[in-house]
């Protein structure tokens, strides 16, 4: 009798961890590793585990603790995997305008051994759990992912550490992010407006790097596929460097203070970057310039700027030209890399975005000036903290569809100017979502006042339950 198989895909990014699995036969047939230890609620057991590990001797506690049960008072490792880059390279730890407490490894100990010593506790969980405990004999085939820029050598680290971890019971692929998300933006059908002999470009902009693949559609007997164009292209720009922006700003205005601080105070995992990972989703750079956010965090600051400081609340104050300071030179990079990407291809039909550490409203403004005669809406559904496909945020993002600018009047509608020049409209519509459970379907529409379409209709397939 043939053994069982199983393909287990990892999604090594920066901030979490996804894991699936699935039948080599039957791909579609794909499932999420959903129950994590540690002391999450229900809405957070969605299908990934935070990219973190606090060691025990550097918390005064006898077990180390890994994914949702490292908690923000604890010194913990993140942003290995950059770091795992950096080791591979012979670069020194911190070059650039961090430090060591914001890519903290321990002392004594490389990159690569932190990011086993993860991937063993990774690997336990996974044979923990159903079906596997209960299969014997499994061939299995594991994929991680990987930025495009990454190395040679930090290729063969991540598979060496991999190994050391205990996924050498099967072979070890490696998949560049922008392919890994390319696949999911086809199998999905979000390709669907495609033609045949037509261009598309996908973009994944992610914690740590920004990845961009160009593919030409060609016709098939069972209808499309992408032919990839050329070879997936990377950059070392995304979300965590407008962390690191931020936490420069705050070393330079707060000095020393703020350089004294533990890193369980200031790091990746602390009480500040979640603050600031809030506002980062809210806050975009048409907001007026009056406007801030307060972060509290008690320094000790004998007689600080007011402007700056709350000493009285003992709160950090950011001003729309500190968050600008911040955000816009990452976003500017990576506009630049897009559009030179998309110049390499000689121009594209359709762009397509994933994005987790950069947020959909900063998203917008990057996609809006790439092409700058449509906007990019994202869609989302609610579920319930029973759900499945549940996140954090008790939302699941569902895909994007162009809202048509030129289907529009605009001098009807509300606007008004900014201090730059820049004209903002309040555009009204009604999104009209159709479900059919018989196909497992979702239609997608926007419609205008008098219920004309704007863009286009959307069909997205999702699971649904008949009651």
């Amino acid at each position: 009798m043939q053994a069982p198989k199983a393909v287990i895909s990892v999604d090594y990014a920066v901030g979490y961890r996804f894991v699936n699995f699935h039948e080599p036969e039957i791909p579609q047939n794909t499932q999420t590793v959903s129950n994590w230890p540690g002391h999450c609620n229900s809405t957070e057991r969605s299908g990934k585990v935070p990219s973190k590990f606090a060691y025990g001797a550097e918390n005064n506690v006898d077990r180390d603790s890994w994914g949702f049960e490292v908690s923000e008072d604890m010194t913990s490792c993140s942003w290995t995997k950059l770091v795992l880059e950096a080791d591979a390279n012979g670069l020194e730890l911190g070059q650039g305008d961090l430090g060591d407490d914001v890519f903290h490894v321990p002392g004594g100990k490389q990159a690569d051994s932190v990011v086993r010593d993860y991937l063993r506790r990774l690997h336990d969980h996974i044979w923990s759990q159903e079906p596997f405990k209960s299969i014997g004999n499994l061939e299995v085939e594991y994929i991680f992912t990987v930025p495009a820029s990454f190395s040679r050598g930090a290729q063969l680290a991540m598979v060496a550490a991999a190994k050391d971890a205990g996924f050498s019971e099967g072979n070890i692929n490696l998949l560049t992010e922008s392919e890994a998300v390319a696949g999911y933006v086809f199998e999905r059908g979000l390709l669907k407006d495609i033609k045949a002999g037509e261009k598309v470009m996908i973009v994944d902009l992610g914690g740590g790097t920004s990845d961009v693949s160009s593919y030409v559609a060609l016709r098939a007997q069972n209808g499309l596929q992408l032919q990839q164009l050329s070879a997936p292209q990377s950059r070392n720009i995304g979300g965590i460097n407008i962390d690191r922006n931020f936490s420069s700003l705050l070393t330079d205005r707060f000095d020393p203070e703020f350089g004294t601080l533990p890193s369980n105070r200031t790091g990746p995992s602390s009480r500040l970057m979640r603050e600031f990972a809030r506002h980062k989703r809210d806050i975009t750079d048409g907001d007026r310039n009056g406007e801030q956010f307060r972060i509290r965090l008690p320094m000790g600051i004998v007689d600080p700027n007011p402007l700056h400081y709350d000493v009285d609340y003992s709160e950090i104050i950011i001003s729309m030209d500190d968050w600008r300071a911040v955000f816009n030179p990452v976003l500017k990079e990576i506009l630049e890399f897009i559009r030179d990407m998309y110049n390499a291809a000689g121009g594209v039909q359709g762009q397509r975005y994933a994005t987790g550490h950069t947020t959909q409203v900063q998203l917008r403004h990057v996609y809006k000036a790439t092409d700058p005669k449509s906007v990019l809406i994202a869609v989302c559904g609610y579920n319930g903290p029973c759900s499945p496909i549940s996140t954090s945020d008790d939302v699941e993002n569902l895909g994007m569809f162009l809202l048509d600018l030129s289907k529009l009047n605009l001098a009807q509608f509300w606007h008004r100017e900014d201090d730059h020049g820049r004209i903002e409209y309040s555009i009204k519509f009604t999104l009209e979502i159709e479900c059919d459970v018989s196909r497992g379907v979702l239609y997608i529409r926007a419609l205008r006042p008098d219920g004309c379409l704007i863009g286009e209709e959307m069909e997205l397939p999702a699971k649904l339950t008949s009651y």
